[in-house]
């Protein structure tokens, strides 16, 4: 792997996104009309969406702890949370899914018209119910889902982030920290109210990086990617990290050709495979002593693809990646003070990602 020195023409900005005290995740339906799942210690938990490429905001209330958004083409909106599967059909009020399914998820996806995936530990029947470690996905905008396992053991390989590059073929990356020292903030217990669980999070977030300054062991961190062909009916591992580090994002240009990253303690790396999961290659590696991370990860192309994180190195520290070349070569775009990077939205070539600081988060903007 290597670098590229080329200057950007578009650098990453903070827009007018009032802080509050989590942004989960953004997705972007044109490049002036944003949606941002956040929740907020004084406001609760909400959308908020701008039209005008993130100048002005109106803002719909509901949810638990909003982890993600995504919005299908016929205006229906899925917000994930921990606690349920919120549903908005056409900007009405948001209504949990079914009034029973609880759900531990923080990544959803729209493909298709009118398709969804929402990722995580999903109990259909209530708590007191099986135990689903894989996706829900529904085909009628929200109306219903249909739940389907990876068939990994759900205490270790924890459902995190899907890709759903074809209605049949999906990609499933997991993992977890295992028991010793934990990014926390990643695995969160014991929530109560959003408001009160928020401000442990902050706590744990910069607890977690002290944490990691004295541990250099990573053996306990274990990681997976799972693939279906058949709409979900099988799955099968294509890659195990055990050991090593586990993932966060994955996204796909084609069935074919997907990228994915993931991290242990200190370092962070991207993978990408161009033969359907069969064999994975190791396109970038960063390391940083106070922890290196990776968490968004959005293919443009075949060829073009963004991946961002951060680092805790003088505070919460955003990191933006960007190659053309399929991630032979990189560009460090830059370093975004206070911005630490979640997730990653684009809409042609405008992009979108949450920008949290030791304090709160915000949004920013490529442009």
């Amino acid at each position: 792997m290597s670098f590229t020195t080329t200057v950007a023409a578009a650098t990453w900005q903070q827009t007018s996104f009032p802080e509050v005290t989590n942004v989960g995740g953004v997705y972007a339906t044109s490049p002036n009309t944003v949606y941002v799942a956040y929740s907020d210690n004084t406001k609760g938990p909400g959308v908020a969406v701008s039209q005008d490429g993130g100048n002005q905001w109106t803002y719909e209330t509901g949810g638990s702890l909003n982890t993600d958004t995504a919005r299908d083409t016929k205006g229906n909106e899925v917000v994930t949370t921990i606690g349920g599967i919120f549903v908005s059909h056409s900007d009405e009020s948001y209504e949990l899914l079914a009034g029973k399914d609880i759900t531990f998820s923080q990544n959803v996806e729209t493909f298709g018209e009118t398709s969804f995936g929402v990722t995580g530990t999903h109990y259909p029947q209530g708590v007191i119910g099986p135990v689903v470690n894989g996706v829900a996905v529904s085909n009628d905008g929200g109306v219903t889902f249909s739940y389907f396992d990876i068939g990994l053991d759900w205490s270790t390989y924890v459902a995190r982030y899907s890709a759903f590059p074809s209605a049949s073929t999906w990609y499933v990356a997991s993992g977890s920290w295992g028991s010793t020292p934990t990014k926390t903030m990643r695995n969160p217990a014991n929530i109560t109210k959003v408001w009160e669980y928020n401000s442990v999070l902050r706590q744990d977030f910069q607890a977690s990086g002290l944490k990691y300054g004295g541990n250099s062991k990573t053996d306990f961190v274990v990681g997976a990617i799972s693939k279906t062909a058949d709409g979900g009916k099988t799955f099968k591992e294509v890659y195990n990290t055990k050991g090593k580090y586990y993932f966060n994002e994955i996204h796909c240009s084609t069935t074919e050709i997907c990228m994915a990253v993931a991290e242990d303690a200190y370092n962070a790396i991207v993978l990408r495979t161009e033969d359907g999961g069969k064999t994975w290659v190791e396109k970038l590696s960063l390391s940083d002593p106070k922890m290196a991370s990776l968490m968004g990860c959005k293919m443009l192309s075949d060829s073009e693809a963004w991946v961002s994180g951060g680092t805790f190195d003088g505070g919460l520290i955003g990191w933006f990646y960007h190659t053309l070349d399929g991630g032979n070569t990189w560009e460090p775009v830059q370093s975004l003070p206070k911005g630490y990077s979640m997730d990653l939205s684009f809409s042609g070539s405008t992009g979108y990602s949450p920008a949290m600081s030791e304090f709160g988060s915000t949004l920013a903007m490529l442009k």
